[in-house]
């Protein structure tokens, strides 16, 4: 009987250690939701120039935290030529940022729809030429679903992180 309640504690105690060093998931942590203009506000970017060290960190996020961009549709635009829509935000209107869609979704997406983007925070580091041809070091927070990790940029958001937001009955 003792070695069962001696098993019994360990496995306790085990689980306990890989919950809290984050070995398993916590699902029902609450992502962090913001407007596309709160967004780009949240950036924060800082240039050493004699080390050619760029960094732009989001403020209120960080690398494997989960992040929904809740906003209202003022205008989106289908470019053939990237088989992308692109989208701007009430939030942001007139700063020309645009949030970039893979594909045509002008069919499912309109103009006033408020909709929900899902994704997720994670720190890349990359060096880049910049216009003086310098060898430039980038640290950046970025997301997931936007980053190309072969090339080192960014690309438009498959659609499926995309959905129209329905507001909780209350």
């Amino acid at each position: 009987m003792t070695h069962v309640k001696f098993s019994l504690a360990l496995i306790c105690f085990l689980l306990l250690v890989f919950v809290h060093c984050g070995c398993v998931e916590n699902e029902s942590e609450t992502p962090v939701v913001m407007t596309f203009g709160e967004l780009i506000d949240d950036y924060k970017s800082t240039y050493n120039w004699e080390s050619s060290y760029r960094i732009e960190n989001l403020t209120s996020l960080k690398d494997g935290d989960l992040f929904i961009l809740r906003d209202q549709i003022y205008n989106l635009t289908y470019r053939a030529d990237e088989n992308a829509t692109y989208i701007e935000f009430n939030s942001s209107t007139g700063l020309d940022n645009f949030f970039p869609i893979q594909g045509n979704i002008t069919d499912s997406f309109r103009i006033g729809d408020i909709v929900e983007i899902r994704l997720h925070v994670i720190k890349v580091i990359f060096s880049t030429l910049d216009t003086t041809d310098r060898l430039v070091t980038i640290e950046r927070e970025t997301f997931k679903e936007y980053w190309d990790a072969s090339n080192n940029t960014s690309i438009p958001v498959p659609p499926q992180y995309i959905t129209h937001y329905i507001p909780p009955e209350s």
